[in-house]
């Protein structure tokens, strides 16, 4: 049996009074694969208006490899059991991994309203929220998951998005009482992170030194259950997939390409393959492996992503382009392939285009503050210091602890002639620590100007 007819044959292909069918290709799957998700087709189709079984027989698909198949099958589960949150939830889990974050959260809402004490899912919308940029909803989620029980991944949360607003000081107060919480090395970078825009740096590396475990994880018993539709491929990639949460980039490696001998075009198994050679810094295997993922799935904008970075960090700069524009093409809301546009296009010296795409990036994500700092510095090349000035003023008020935006501010200000103003950005860039290079060259080097300067 090679392809798969999706369909309980009750009105349309999906048993809808309108009816359609998606098609499966199993022709590269494993036979105990095939078997499985045979079996469970079957017990769908004996029962078309039972939607456990329609649930059943869509995370067995997503288990296994099978998104789209898994998409469709949750669609019509809900259909038939609208009050059951783990369809709708289940749905926005498997959107979310595939980058469709607002399309994830419109699921993730209704499973939020079928069951509001549903921690874990109030823990996912914090970080999609985060993700995009949306704050105050981020806060909102997180503080509603620790009040649920979560404890410290929720207090971690809010840590987030204290940083992400510029107020290391609330970070830090969050974390530091979390106790055995900041043995985990994604809790510890965030007390570190907050020290070192806070100046303590003996405080951060106090936290990285104390690191004893991998990043800290919250219960998500509903998740867990579609373990038990893993078939042979889809529990192996599992495995895999841990063993780079886990940062055990090694195992994560031999796992994945030991089962891509077997299934070369898997977009998991390339995802893991690639990811891991990356950790290990072996980037050229990465960037091979990704050029394979683009190939085999040109559609999946994360891979283009992927690939991008690694060819603007090997100056490839032409090429990273290509991917930039592709994977905006397949989803325009990426702040981050925004600015990172424009920053190729300022190295080409086409300004205006450069500005338009760190516009476009901060419209995304305003709350960041270096789309405006890279436009500060566009405008700085040209010498256009009222622009400069207003840019590097937007991106320190966006993040009053981003040292580089209070430097750049500094510069600008001094080459406007306004000395007073500037010494006291350069003295908060100093008083921040961060950047304590930075900040000493820019201050002698304005103390120089004001000299000069009749």
């Amino acid at each position: 049996m090679g392809l798969l007819l999706l369909g309980t044959g009750c009105g349309g292909a999906d048993g809808s009074a309108g009816g359609y069918a998606t098609v499966v290709d199993l022709s590269g799957a494993d036979a105990e694969i095939k078997s499985f998700l045979g079996e469970a087709r079957a017990a769908a189709q004996r029962h078309p208006q039972d939607g456990a079984r329609r649930g059943a027989l869509a995370m067995a698909y997503e288990a296994n490899g099978f998104a789209d198949a898994a998409l469709a099958n949750y669609a019509k589960a809900r259909r038939l059991a609208p009050t059951d949150p783990r369809w709708p939830y289940h749905s926005a889990m498997l959107l979310a991994h595939q980058g469709e974050l607002e399309a994830a959260l419109d699921a993730l809402r209704t499973a939020i309203e079928l069951d509001p004490a549903h921690g874990a899912a109030m823990m996912w919308q914090g970080a999609w929220l985060l993700d995009l940029g949306r704050l105050d909803e981020a806060d909102a989620a997180f503080a509603t998951a620790q009040r649920l029980g979560v404890g410290a991944a929720a207090v971690a949360g809010q840590a987030r998005v204290a940083l992400r607003r510029g107020r290391a000081d609330a970070a830090a107060d969050l974390l530091r009482p979390l106790g055995d919480a900041l043995l985990h090395s994604d809790v510890a970078g965030l007390l570190a992170a907050a020290a070192r825009r806070l100046g303590r740096a003996q405080e951060a590396r106090a936290a990285l030194a104390a690191v004893r475990a991998g990043p800290l994880r919250w219960t998500d018993t509903r998740s867990d259950e579609k373990r038990g539709y893993e078939a042979s491929l889809a529990a192996k990639l599992a495995s895999a997939r841990r063993s780079l949460a886990a940062d055990d980039a090694e195992a994560a490696l031999a796992a994945a390409t030991a089962l891509r001998d077997r299934h070369p075009r898997h977009q998991g198994l390339l995802a893991v393959q690639a990811e891991a050679y990356r950790r290990l810094g072996r980037r050229g295997e990465a960037m091979g492996v990704l050029r394979e993922a683009v190939a085999a799935h040109p559609d999946r904008f994360s891979f283009h992503l992927n690939l991008a970075e690694l060819l603007i960090d090997s100056d490839a700069g032409d090429a990273a382009m290509a991917h930039l524009n592709r994977a905006l093409a397949l989803n325009p809301r990426i702040p981050w392939a925004h600015a990172q546009r424009g920053l190729l296009l300022l190295a080409e010296g086409d300004l205006s285009s450069a500005l338009a795409a760190f516009g476009t990036a901060w419209k995304l994500d305003p709350r960041n503050p270096e789309p405006r700092y890279y436009a500060g510095m566009a405008e700085a090349s040209r010498q256009r210091w009222p622009q400069a000035i207003a840019h590097f003023s937007a991106a320190v008020r966006a993040a009053p602890s981003f040292t580089l935006g209070h430097v750049g501010l500094g510069r600008a200000l001094a080459e406007a002639g306004r000395f007073d103003e500037g010494r006291l950005a350069l003295a908060e860039a100093e008083r921040l620590g961060t950047h304590p290079r930075e900040a000493a060259a820019a201050r002698e080097w304005l103390a120089r100007r004001a000299t000069a300067t009749p």
